[in-house]
């Protein structure tokens, strides 16, 4: 009998007639209240015929399939929107389904899945793709394959949780606890209607959920056999009966039964069967009628009406042969075998019972029935060692699903044994709250306190990290002070080689080359002691310096120098800073190092040119290359002018968010030989301390 509570739990709607034809009145009068319309009021117009044809088809999905295919056949000639055509491809897809036409139904599918897998995902493919899994999960539901049935129902719930269609998600919470029922377990049963029951209230859907939610409720207690509290919220369901769609009716008139069926009030349960039928068969939803030719077949078998029972099986069995649905089989030959044995032909009975033997997914309740007519089969046949066999098989069934369903009615009854006790501990739990709150008006002073603590010692950590990082900075400044006292110390008395130079000048005739040398000499010393004294210079003051020191040593590299000068045009070397000796020092190196050390061509290049936010500078030269001053030959030299420089532009880095960049390296291969200093420095660069 258990079979009768094999069914699909299909969406639950809020009946929309009213509201559609509102829709269509506002169409009419809209249209036929104008003379000539524009094409968007057309648009809109048509949008609302869409709207309310796709509202009527859902509506009459069971009711009338007929009037549902047809209204969609229309809503989809005016549809535009891809979108919303395969939207409405979906819900007659669901059509075909809810009917039993399961080949056209998985055309449909195959071409919605094909245009989702085509687009990009939004919040409505979410949405179409949910609704196509829950309707397939129905379909396999159909079949009794759970498992596939709740894997469906599962990615259903993935997908409508992503898509602005969340009033669906309390539908496939009850489509999943359907599933459970049938496993047979009914604490996932509960949990998946406590969860429908929370999301329906934090939607404020109520309305459209207390039926399902009520009627499963009820079920729920059925199993228990609590049939007083079952009774309870069937009869809440029974008061919105006749507002809900075939589907629910069918499936609540049917469970009606089951529940009388189960108090053996055998007579009770017949009208409710019999209104089952009535409900369904006008539609020609053939799955379900057979669902009731089989309740049918087997109230009658109890009231012992024989021939209406074996006109009832035989018309279910020939259905359910053709699905193979393996559970209808199992249950209908039982019951054939039953309606034999009160015939009194055994030898039909053992061979019905003898039939369909496989149990793996069958409900145990369903085993416990066939056991006992085999009980009964082999009593009467005299074989009572077989008889006991079976009784004994079934005492241990009977129990094991006994001792389940008083666990979870003990369960059940400590909830609400729970509820029932809240208001006797309202007033401990108010001092609770009071032990609880001085609890937490004393860790907020904790907090504040611990913050004050964190507060005082980042702060000191802060101010000491300051401190040292302006000892750093003393020291930086201290090491270039000192760095450029030695390299002063390191040169003769500037006083003392001018006086001789003075001299030296003054005994040479005008206009000789030795004078103009000296004179040139005399220059380069008066502006090295001029720049030591400063941090920074402008490029105008940098490169005259460059150009005095370079003329000077023209006659030292021979004939074979080469010296190349690139300058941006566009800069104003005037209002241009550096620091002092930038280019002078790499530039002194590359004649020392560099072109000093080798025979033949020395080249020279300088480049200045404007960089985005700042001036590159760049000095080749085409020397054996860098060795980091191990330079072997006739020049040495302490690298002192570069640890100046390098110590300068680090401190300057620190005072500054843009830094100056500065790199030495040996050219690349194909570049022939020689060195490359390049420095970046920004023209908003801040050379004050």
């Amino acid at each position: 009998m258990n079979f009768k509570t094999a069914k699909m739990m299909t969406k639950y709607r809020v009946c929309m007639t009213f509201m559609s034809i509102l829709l269509l009145l506002f169409h009419f009068v809209f249209l036929f209240s104008c003379g000539k319309l524009p094409e968007k009021t057309f648009a809109f117009s048509d949008n609302l015929r869409i709207d309310s044809l796709e509202h009527m088809a859902m509506d009459s999905i069971y009711r009338n399939p007929r009037y549902a295919h047809s209204a969609l056949d229309e809503a989809l000639s005016l549809t535009k929107d891809s979108d919303k055509y395969y939207k409405l491809l979906a819900v007659k897809s669901q059509i075909y389904f809810a009917n039993s036409v399961y080949d056209s139904g998985f055309v449909l599918h195959r071409s919605i899945i094909d245009y989702c897998d085509r687009v990009p995902m939004s919040p409505k493919i979410h949405g179409l793709l949910g609704t196509l899994k829950n309707t397939v999960g129905n379909y396999y539901s159909f079949l009794d394959k759970t498992d596939s049935a709740l894997l469906c129902y599962s990615e259903a719930y993935q997908e409508i949780r992503q898509s602005e269609m969340e009033h669906k998600i309390p539908d496939i919470y009850i489509n999943i606890a359907d599933i459970y029922t049938r496993k047979g377990a009914y604490d996932q049963r509960a949990r998946y209607f406590r969860q429908a029951l929370f999301v329906s209230d934090s939607l404020g859907i109520m309305d459209r959920m207390s039926f399902p939610i009520y009627f499963g409720l009820g079920e729920t207690y059925m199993e228990l056999r609590d049939f007083d509290l079952s009774d309870h919220f069937y009869r809440l369901a029974e008061k919105e009966l006749d507002s809900r769609n075939l589907s629910e009716k069918f499936t609540f008139c049917n469970s009606r039964g089951n529940y009388y069926y189960y108090k053996e009030e055998y007579a009770k349960a017949l009208p409710w069967f019999l209104k089952a039928r009535e409900v369904v068969r006008p539609t020609h939803m053939d799955f379900y009628t057979n669902v009731c030719e089989i309740n049918l077949g087997e109230i009658y078998l109890c009231l012992n009406q024989l021939d209406s029972a074996r006109f009832y099986l035989e018309k279910g069995f020939r259905y359910f042969h053709i699905y193979n649905n393996k559970t209808a089989l199992y249950h209908l030959t039982t019951l054939k075998a039953s309606l034999a044995l009160k015939e009194g032909n055994s030898g039909l009975a053992y061979q019905l019972l003898r039939s369909y033997t496989d149990t793996v997914g069958i409900d145990p309740k369903m085993v416990a029935i066939r056991n006992k007519n085999l009980q009964n089969y082999f009593a009467t046949t005299g074989d009572f060692r077989r008889a006991y066999e079976y009784q004994t098989k079934n005492s241990v069934i009977e129990n094991n699903i006994r001792s389940e369903r008083t666990q979870m009615r003990v369960a059940e009854i400590d909830m609400r044994y729970s509820q029932d006790t809240t208001l006797l501990k309202r007033e401990a739990i108010i001092k609770q709250q009071a032990g609880r709150m001085e609890y937490l008006e004393m860790s907020r002073w904790v907090w504040i306190l611990l913050f004050v603590i964190l507060s005082i010692v980042s702060g000191m950590a802060y101010y000491f990290m300051k401190r040292k990082r302006h000892a750093q900075w003393l020291s930086h400044v201290d090491q270039v002070t000192k760095l450029k006292m030695e390299s002063i110390r390191n040169r003769v008395s500037p006083h003392f080689i001018f006086n001789i130079l003075n001299r030296e000048i003054s005994s040479e005739e005008e206009g000789s080359s030795r004078r103009t040398q000296l004179s040139g000499l005399v220059e380069l010393l008066r502006s090295s002691l001029e720049i030591t004294e400063k941090l920074s210079i402008t490029l105008e003051e940098e490169l005259r310096f460059v150009r005095t020191y370079l003329n000077l040593q023209a006659q030292g590299l021979g004939p074979d120098f080469r010296l190349e000068w690139n300058l941006d045009p566009s800069l104003d070397t005037g209002a241009i800073y550096l620091p002092a000796m930038l280019i002078q020092i790499p530039v002194e190196n590359a004649v020392k190092h560099g072109l000093c050390a080798i025979e033949g061509e020395k080249r020279l290049s300088v480049f200045v040119e404007r960089d985005g936010k700042g001036i590159h500078i760049r000095i080749e030269d085409n020397g054996p290359g860098y060795r980091l001053f191990t330079n072997a030959g006739h020049t040495n030299g302490t690298g002192m002018g570069t640890k100046v420089l390098y110590r300068t532009i680090l401190l300057l880095n620190r005072r500054n968010k843009e830094k100056i960049t500065y790199s030495v390296q040996s050219k690349e291969k194909g570049m022939g030989s020689g060195t490359i200093v390049s420095f970046f420095i920004p023209l908003d660069f801040n050379y004050a301390f």
